[in-house]
């Protein structure tokens, strides 16, 4: 049974893949998705590295249309044996997107291929009442951790949330504490691993 079938009979693992903050989808070789989640389509209503064409899912360079034709149909058919990842270009450089083809040698019966879609320009959406009941934080704390997660410092966070360089440090050591971290990078890995790849609003 192809896994769009098979998805429409567990609504709740749909709404679970709505939540994922990455884009899923599942594609045949002749390149028509049975299943986008709503990450994958926010990206592909964008148009700018991929989109859909008359249902077909299409890459913006040629270059790049046919190396994802080319690892779909490998997918499909069983000819992959791990994922392979490659940068989808669109006309601005800044605006890429990473693309996971999953491979499953071996297994052809569905002839459909997974996909994940990263868009490294997207803001993480991090639910801040999570981190409160996670790590004990105060609603200050989780709003600085908000900021240091969508990749501002400790500086640009303590200028948007109107605090000094003094409190915002204080707020970091109580993160790192709370946290039971040692370093920032440690800090953003934990609280990204627990609260941040899945939207909890």
């Amino acid at each position: 049974m192809p896994l769009a079938r098979a998805l429409d009979r567990i609504p709740p693992l749909v709404r679970a893949l709505d939540r994922i903050q990455c884009g899923v989808l599942v594609t045949s070789c002749s390149m028509q998705p049975s299943f986008i989640n709503s990450y994958a389509r926010q990206v592909l209503d964008r148009g700018e590295a991929l989109e859909l064409s008359n249902g077909r899912l299409r890459a913006h360079t040629a270059e790049d249309h046919r190396t994802l034709t080319t690892l779909v149909s490998r997918a499909a058919n069983g000819e992959m044996d791990r994922a392979v990842t490659v940068w989808m270009r669109s006309s601005d450089p800044a605006k890429r997107l990473a693309l996971h083809v999953v491979g499953d040698a071996g297994r052809t019966a569905h002839r459909e291929a997974l996909l994940f879609v990263c868009d490294p320009s997207h803001t993480v959406v991090v639910d801040q009442a999570s981190m409160r009941s996670l790590y004990g934080f105060t609603r200050a704390e989780a709003a600085f951790a908000g900021l240091l997660l969508r990749g501002k410092s400790v500086e640009e966070a303590a200028d948007l949330l109107c605090i000094s360089i003094h409190t915002a440090r204080t707020h970091l050591k109580r993160l790192l504490m709370k946290a039971d971290t040692g370093r920032q990078s440690e800090l953003l890995r934990v609280l990204l691993t627990c609260s941040g790849f899945v939207r909890l609003d």
